[in-house]
């Protein structure tokens, strides 16, 4: 169940990482002791050469963060996620870059409520930002998408320090070459005004909107 399928066909390695997410979704707690031994099989999914096998890996990462009770062995809860998730991210392989930023944005979709804990909070929010920035990364988009997450279901609990260190990291995006990464900035800066506008200030909702006319995303109207 856990070993790779490097020979057999896209499909077919696909319906095998996804196969995995319906097991955690039909046995929950009775996983749990196998979650580091499937996430370890579902982070190598990650590097897949294709892009629906690591869609499929990331997916069911996803479904195993919000569904199986991660064991309490040292670190916090979401730590066997988020550590071999980071990890992929400094690899200089693009697409396990890639399949890891769309799974860390799952993770944060599907485990908000656990990622609000302060501890956990204090120890992604670093690591989210210096994922995001490493240069001409492939999972740059995927991050993005996942600081639009996380200020959409988290806003509150973030202080202004990381705030506006997550708001600069959008900002960054819209300038790169990454079409997609650029629409992700866009989507992050629009959650970010929206959200937290009124607590911001006016110089950092400037900012934002001056941002986002230069490099041609001007439909966010802050109200």
């Amino acid at each position: 169940m856990w070993e790779e399928l490097p020979r057999e066909k896209p499909l077919a390695r696909r319906e095998h990482a996804r196969s995995l997410g319906v097991v955690a979704h039909l046995q929950r707690d009775s996983m749990s002791p196998f979650l580091p031994k499937t996430m370890t099989s579902l982070v190598k999914r990650l590097k897949d050469s294709d892009v629906l096998v690591r869609e499929a890996a990331s997916e069911s990462i996803g479904k195993l963060c919000r569904y199986v009770p991660p064991p309490v062995e040292g670190g916090t809860p979401l730590s066997v996620f988020f550590k071999p998730l980071f990890h992929a991210m400094e690899s200089p392989n693009r697409e396990w870059q890639h399949g890891a930023g769309l799974a860390i944005a799952h993770v944060v979709q599907n485990a908000h409520r656990r990622l609000s804990e302060a501890t956990e909070l204090a120890r992604f929010l670093p690591r989210l930002l210096k994922a995001v920035s490493f240069p001409e990364s492939g999972g740059e988009a995927p991050l993005l998408h996942a600081i639009a997450l996380v200020v959409s279901h988290l806003g509150a609990q973030i202080a202004a320090q990381p705030l506006q260190d997550l708001t600069a990291a959008a900002i960054r995006g819209l300038q790169s070459i990454d079409r997609n990464a650029r629409q992700e900035a866009a989507g992050s800066l629009e959650v970010i005004v929206t959200r937290m506008g009124p607590t911001m200030s006016i110089e950092s909702t400037h900012d934002v909107l001056h941002a986002l006319e230069l490099h041609k995303y001007d439909k966010v109207v802050y109200l």
